[in-house]
């Protein structure tokens, strides 16, 4: 693993979400062998080892991962939601800054109108 010393983001396991509705959707992710209700673009890929590796080692990478099918948002009554995330970012050595993970509830996966900054959103 240490031959990935630019991974942006490895993450390992995606716990649980949770929204709190009039339906309920729950998903955990122990591994990500099965990638089926995953959609992956840029650098995301699944290794071997079953983690999910957002960039590799080059410079100015990113990747998503998409949750395929559509969580229910609205609703007229108030919404909660929890997630857990274990990751692990290994930074180059002597580029210990920069590196990251965020999670997003979007509408849509198309970000092609959307305004990059510091390679957050674009390819």
């Amino acid at each position: 693993m240490a031959r990935w010393l630019l991974n942006i983001l490895i993450i390992s396991s995606l716990h649980l979400i949770s929204l709190s509705s009039q339906q309920e959707t729950r998903f955990v992710y122990e591994n990500f062998l099965d990638q089926e209700d995953l959609y992956l673009d840029a650098s995301a890929k699944v290794v071997p080892s079953g983690l999910l590796q957002l960039t590799n080692t080059s410079m100015n990478q990113i990747g998503h991962a998409f949750y395929k099918k559509p969580v229910e948002l609205s609703s007229s009554k108030p919404l909660s939601f929890s997630t857990h995330f274990v990751c692990a970012l290994v930074p180059k050595k002597g580029h210990e800054g920069g590196h990251g993970i965020a999670f997003l509830v979007s509408p849509s996966r198309d970000f092609s109108h959307a305004e990059a900054t510091s390679y957050f959103i674009s390819t």
